[in-house]
C-alpha cells in the first residue's frame, strides 16, 4: 500500500496540465508527504519484518472471551495498539487523498470541450492511476472523451447532409473541385481527432474496459462516414468528367490539356550555329529554369 501510494501521489513525472489542475495535484502531494513524514517520525521501524508487535495483536488480540490474550503484557498491548492506530491513520489518510484525486479529475474534465484536450488530460491521469478506484474513475472519463468524439462526428455529418447538394463555396471556387474539397474538409475535421484516439498508446482496449464498446462504436461510425465522403468525392469527379465530355472533349484530350504547364519560361536566344535542340521546349521555351520572362501558354 505504501509503495503504491508513492506512485499515485508523487506527481514529479506528471505531464503538463493547466496551472489550476497542477496546483491541486501538488497540494495532494504535499498532504501525502505529511503522512509519510509522520511514519518516519515513529519510534519504531514499521518495515522491520522481525518486529512482531503488529502480528501479535492482529493474530491474538481476541481470546475466546473476546478480550486480549492475557499473555500479552500491558506495554506490548499499548505499543501494538499505538501501531494499529498509526497504520489506520495512514490508511484513512490515503483514502481521503484518493477522494481528493477523483475530485480533481472530475473538475479537470468539466473544462474539456475538445477531443485533443481530453486526450492530454487522460495521458496525465493514466500515469497516476495505480489503484483500482482511481483507474475506474479515469476509465469513466475515457468514455466521456469517446462520447465527445461521437458528438463531434454527429455534428459534422449533420452539416454534410444539409449542404452536400449545394456546398457553401466561395465565389472564386470551382464547382466540382470546390465541392470535393469541401467534403474532404469535413472528413479532415474528424480524422484529426480519430487519429489522436488511435495513437494514444496508454489506451489499451480490453472487453473489461468501461469504454471498450464505445470505442468500437466510434470506430464503426468514423469508418462509415469516411466511406461516405470518399464515395461523394468520386461521384463529384464522375460528374465533372460527364460535363467535360458534354463540351465535345473526350477523356484523353482533356487529360492531355491538363498536363500542359500554365506558365513557361522563355530561354535566352541561342547563338547562331548552335544546336537547335538545346532549348528542349516549344518555340525556344522550357517549363522550368532559365532567366527569360514568363509567358502564359494557351491550352
Amino acid at each position: 500500500m505504501l509503495c503504491g501510494s508513492l506512485l499515485r501521489f508523487l506527481t514529479s513525472l506528471l505531464p503538463l496540465c493547466s496551472s489550476e489542475i497542477s496546483k491541486s495535484l501538488l497540494d495532494n502531494e504535499v498532504s501525502f508527504n505529511k503522512h509519510i513524514q509522520r511514519l518516519r517520525d515513529l519510534d519504531y521501524d514499521i518495515l522491520d519484518v522481525k518486529a512482531t508487535r503488529w502480528h501479535d495483536v492482529s493474530g491474538s488480540r481476541l481470546s475466546s472471551s473476546g478480550c486480549f490474550a492475557s499473555s500479552l503484557t500491558h506495554t506490548v498491548v499499548v505499543v501494538a495498539i499505538h501501531y494499529f492506530q498509526d497504520y489506520n491513520y495512514f490508511k484513512n489518510g490515503v483514502k481521503d487523498l484518493e477522494m481528493m484525486m477523483t475530485n480533481v479529475i472530475t473538475d479537470a474534465f468539466k473544462r474539456v470541450t475538445t477531443v485533443k484536450a481530453g486526450i492530454e488530460l487522460l495521458e496525465a491521469f493514466y500515469s497516476l492511476a495505480k489503484r483500482e478506484t482511481i483507474m475506474g474513475w479515469v476509465e469513466k472519463k475515457t468514455l466521456l472523451v469517446f462520447n465527445l468524439f461521437l458528438k463531434e462526428l454527429t455534428g459534422v455529418k449533420r452539416e454534410y447532409e444539409h449542404n452536400r447538394q449545394k456546398p457553401p463555396l466561395m465565389a472564386d471556387e470551382p464547382k466540382f473541385a470546390g465541392s470535393a474539397r469541401w467534403a474532404q474538409s469535413k472528413l479532415d475535421l474528424v480524422t484529426f481527432d480519430w487519429e489522436l484516439l488511435e495513437s494514444a498508446k496508454f489506451l489499451k482496449p480490453s472487453p473489461g474496459n468501461a469504454w471498450f464498446e464505445k470505442q468500437q462504436e466510434a470506430r464503426e461510425a468514423y469508418t462509415t462516414f469516411k466511406a461516405v465522403i470518399e464515395e461523394y468525392v468520386l461521384k463529384v469527379y464522375r460528374n465533372w468528367i460527364i460535363e467535360i465530355e458534354g463540351q465535345g472533349l473526350d477523356h484523353n484530350q482533356m487529360q492531355k490539356r491538363l498536363e500542359l504547364p500554365l506558365l513557361r519560361r522563355k530561354l535566352p536566344e541561342v547563338a547562331a550555329g548552335a544546336d537547335s535542340g538545346i532549348g528542349g521546349g516549344i518555340d525556344g521555351t522550357k517549363a522550368n529554369g532559365g532567366d527569360g520572362p514568363m509567358q502564359v501558354q494557351s491550352r
